[in-house]
C-alpha cells in the first residue's frame, strides 16, 4: 500500500442498535465443548489433542466455539476433525 500502514476499523454495514453486553457469556464450558466434540465424532479412537477457538460470529449474533479434535486410529495415523458449536 505504497509503503504505507493502514488500519481497518470496521467492515460491513453498522448495526446501531447491536450491544454486546446484552449477548450473554458463552454456553459452553471448554470441556463440555471438548466432551460434546468427541460425542459429535462419535469415533472409539484414541483422543491425541484438542485445541478450541472461540470467536463471536456476527452473522447470528451468537458466541461459537471450535473445537479440532486429533485422534490416532488402530494403525496409527493420525487424523483431524472440526466441529463448531
Amino acid at each position: 500500500m505504497n509503503d504505507k500502514a493502514a488500519l481497518i476499523i470496521f467492515i460491513g454495514e453498522k448495526n446501531e442498535d447491536f450491544d454486546i453486553n446484552e449477548v450473554g457469556k458463552p454456553k459452553l464450558s471448554d470441556e463440555e465443548a471438548k466432551r460434546k466434540a468427541i460425542e459429535a465424532d462419535g469415533y472409539d479412537y484414541k483422543v491425541d489433542e484438542q485445541r478450541i477457538q472461540r470467536y463471536f460470529d456476527m452473522k447470528d449474533l451468537t458466541y461459537k466455539c471450535e473445537v479440532e479434535t486429533v485422534y490416532i486410529d488402530n494403525s496409527g495415523s493420525y487424523f483431524a476433525t472440526s466441529n463448531i458449536f
